[in-house]
Parts: structure tokens; C-alpha cells; sequence
């Protein structure tokens, strides 16, 4: 569904939902296969109350087994929430989880949240050097 392929689109249907079910937040998570063996993984979470919508980053991940993904997004995103992160740095947390998960076989995400941070940070690293060079490949 592209539902939620916009900033629009995903406020209007995390409304929806939160309208019908009474939540807070509202998690909508959104995986693209994009090849043999990769997808493309990224999630919105909307505050209900001050109808804040963040969105992370979209990750590329070699995926070597689906199976706990979902619930290893949903485990980290309550774990940063509980742990005090703020909306941003919570579904960023959440989605660097699964995106881990989702590289391992098994149903049962084995790492620790120092694991994420540091994946997450050199996810960065690695999106950052990219841009440059493709900066650098066209001036």
C-alpha cells in the first residue's frame, strides 16, 4: 500500500489509526523488496497527541531471514522509548534493530542496544562518505 509514501500520507493514515484504536504513537513500519536478497526498510512514528510525525532514514539491508524483524522493531522502539529517547533517535534505534535482525538467521534478535548505536553510527558514516563522493563524481 502507498498509503504512506508521503509525509502526508503516512500523518493521515497514523490518524486513522490511532482515531480508531485510541493510541498515543502509531509505528508504521514500510520494507520494499528491491532485489534478490535486499530490501529496503525504513518506519514512521506519530504522537497522536501533538500530531508530531518522524520518519528514519531508508536502510538497504541484505536480508538473510525475515522472520522476528517486526518484533525486533517493536522490542527496540519500546526499549529507546522506555530508555528516553526522543521520538527521532527512538524509530532511528528501532529500525537500525531490525535492520540488524533481519542480517541474521533466526528468529531472535542477539544483540545489544551498544551493537545498534554503533551499526546505526557506521550506517551513517558509510551514507555520508557515499554522498560525498557522489558530490565529488559530479563537480
Amino acid at each position: 500500500d502507498s498509503a504512506f509514501t508521503t509525509p502526508a500520507g503516512a500523518r493521515g493514515l497514523a490518524r486513522r489509526i490511532a482515531g480508531q484504536f485510541g493510541c498515543r504513537h502509531v509505528a508504521l513500519t514500510r520494507r520494499e523488496v528491491c532485489g534478490h536478497g535486499d530490501n529496503r526498510w525504513d518506519a514512521t512514528l506519530y504522537d497522536a497527541t501533538s500530531d508530531e510525525l518522524v520518519s528514519s532514514q531508508r536502510w538497504t539491508v541484505g536480508v538473510v531471514d525475515r522472520i522476528g524483524g517486526g518484533d525486533a522493531f517493536a522490542a527496540a522502539l519500546i526499549a529507546a522509548t522506555l530508555g528516553g529517547r526522543n521520538p527521532l533517535a527512538a524509530v532511528e534505534f528501532a529500525v537500525a534493530a531490525s535492520a540488524l535482525k533481519l542480517r541474521v538467521p533466526g528468529d531472535f534478535n542477539r544483540v545489544t542496544a551498544p551493537e545498534v548505536d554503533e551499526f546505526f553510527r557506521l550506517m551513517n558514516d558509510n551514507m555520508a562518505a557515499t554522498k560525498r563522493r557522489a558530490g565529488e563524481l559530479r563537480a
